[in-house]
């Protein structure tokens, strides 16, 4: 199991852990949206505030969806990252929330393990996907090697070609390698 699906099903646990605790009872991130749509609190916040914002509570549904969504991508090896997965709608939301909390008369003293565990697996998630960028492929370790036989990299443009047409690799990364073994060939003194 990779890094990310550990972090992705951390977040999708933490959403259904109590997020909220008002001492007799407590909230859910599941919970949450349904709860203020049932309950009136216009005596938590300020007179003038028009409440009607607190629809966009639903957003922290997509903690759960896009956490299900990538833990079968990583099960079933495909890849590829979004630029909007459950790490940065898990920040957004604990982000949101407290910002929210914060300006109403309640405060953030209600908030529970389960926002603080739901921001905490959202920074990691987002830092296991910057290191993961970062991290050199062992098809890119085998490729910045010094290589001075025209036939080897003759090869290797073989290889990839195999590999793209087996589906092991994506076109993208395709196209990626197929254009540094040619600069790679292009170098090469005859």
């Amino acid at each position: 199991m990779k890094t990310n699906s550990i972090f992705s099903l951390g977040l999708l646990i933490s959403f259904f852990i109590p997020w909220f605790n008002f001492g007799i009872f407590t909230w859910s991130g599941y919970e949450f949206p349904i709860s203020l749509d049932k309950l009136y609190f216009v005596s938590l916040f300020p007179e003038n505030s028009d409440i009607s914002y607190l629809k966009m509570t639903y957003f922290i549904y997509l903690i759960p969806i896009l956490s299900i969504i990538s833990i079968i991508r990583d099960l079933s090896g495909k890849s590829g990252s979004f630029l909007f997965d459950e790490f940065v709608a898990g920040l957004t939301s604990v982000v949101l929330l407290f910002f929210f909390l914060s300006t109403s008369k309640v405060g953030t003293s209600l908030f529970s393990i389960g926002y603080y565990l739901t921001g905490v697996f959202s920074i990691l998630g987002i830092f296991s996907h910057l290191f993961e960028k970062n991290k050199p492929s062992k098809l890119n370790e085998h490729l910045t090697q010094p290589i001075s036989d025209k036939n080897e990299l003759l090869n290797q443009l073989s290889k990839l070609y195999d590999l793209k047409e087996k589906n092991v690799i994506t076109e993208e990364i395709y196209e990626k390698e197929i254009k540094i073994v040619l600069l790679k060939l292009e170098n090469i003194k005859e």
